[in-house]
């Protein structure tokens, strides 16, 4: 069931959505989601859903979503250390490693600087805006990654900034907001 459930995950939803590079497609395939997720059913590890704890926290967003920032994160410049913000499980840590980057949880802004420069920092997770905080953080050609949904939408863009301050627009999603990064004025890790 494992196998064939995480092969409907490729085929299914990450291929039709525009993932084609071949090695984020390998790299899903794998790294079983399910094994990132106790206490969780494990069919519900492969649907193309975000994956909430009993508290309603997140746990990791979803596939298709994960998949289009990796798949740019990938295409867009040489391995080096890549920041993840809002995501507690090791999923995408262990998919990030699978395709040579140095992947790092980061808890505060200790963490966050004593890592600097990062290539990238993923935010797994919805904002309001894309914190220009983190770019001081960044490489020269570095990039920060997450969900914009502005105001009450259920959906936003899965948007890039770079460090000269350009964004660009890689697809849609809906995921649930990282709640230490709902209030800019008031950011904390």
């Amino acid at each position: 069931m494992k196998n064939e459930a995480l092969t409907n995950m490729i085929q299914c939803q990450l291929a039709p959505n525009g993932i084609q590079d071949q090695s984020v497609l390998d790299a899903f395939m794998s790294v079983d989601r399910s094994a990132f997720l106790s206490g969780v059913p494990q069919a519900s590890a492969y649907i193309d859903q975000n994956v909430m704890d009993e508290a309603g926290e997140l746990l990791m967003i979803r596939p298709t979503t994960l998949a289009t920032m990796i798949q740019h994160l990938a295409g867009q410049f040489d391995r080096g250390r890549v920041a993840i913000v809002g995501a507690p499980t090791g999923y995408e840590a262990k998919l990030l490693e699978k395709l040579a980057f140095e992947p790092t949880y980061v808890s505060g802004e200790e963490t966050l600087s004593s890592g600097a420069p990062w290539r990238a920092v993923m935010i797994c997770g919805a904002v309001a805006t894309l914190p220009d905080y983190f770019l001081q953080f960044l490489h020269d050609n570095g990039r920060v990654y997450s969900v914009v949904i502005a105001d009450d939408s259920l959906t936003g863009n899965i948007t890039v900034l770079n460090k000269k301050g350009y964004t660009d627009i890689i697809g849609q999603a809906g995921v649930p907001f990282v709640k230490a990064l709902q209030a800019p004025e008031l950011f904390s890790l």
